[in-house]
């Protein structure tokens, strides 16, 4: 993912995003990154679920600040609503991305894996509102 691809899907959704410094994102991605893994998701415990929309269900994180962070190439942005988050993912093409919150971490991996920890957990077990 890069910069311009991120911020011409934030554009097409009209959502505004903060990129975060290139110091700022590795020096996260490293706090995350666990010992002989390739990639911070295949470290990840927590709850999972397969289905390639899954990534929507990060919506339900609701109305806090969050950050949306991509491995390789590293980059971050922060965002004020998953909601918002939700909308500019689906402008992007498909990639392994994270999602930060406060106390959690979510992943969506290459094989259509939602993996959330900590207190994201909770997106995988809340039942869908009507």
């Amino acid at each position: 993912m890069t910069p311009d691809v991120l911020m011409r899907a934030a554009e097409a959704a009209g959502i505004g995003v903060a990129l975060l410094s290139d110091a700022s994102t590795k020096e996260l991605l490293a706090k995350l990154r666990r010992p002989k893994t390739r990639a911070i998701w295949e470290g990840m415990g927590g709850r999972s679920v397969q289905e390639a929309d899954a990534w929507r269900l990060i919506r339900r994180l609701g109305d806090e600040e969050l950050l949306l962070l991509f491995e390789d190439p590293p980059l971050a942005a922060r965002f004020d609503r998953a909601e918002d988050v939700v909308h500019v993912i689906g402008e992007l093409p498909q990639v392994v991305f994270y999602v930060v919150c406060s106390g959690g971490l979510v992943a969506f991996n290459d094989h259509d894996v939602l993996i959330a920890s900590g207190t994201a957990e909770r997106i995988i077990d809340e039942p869908e509102r009507a």
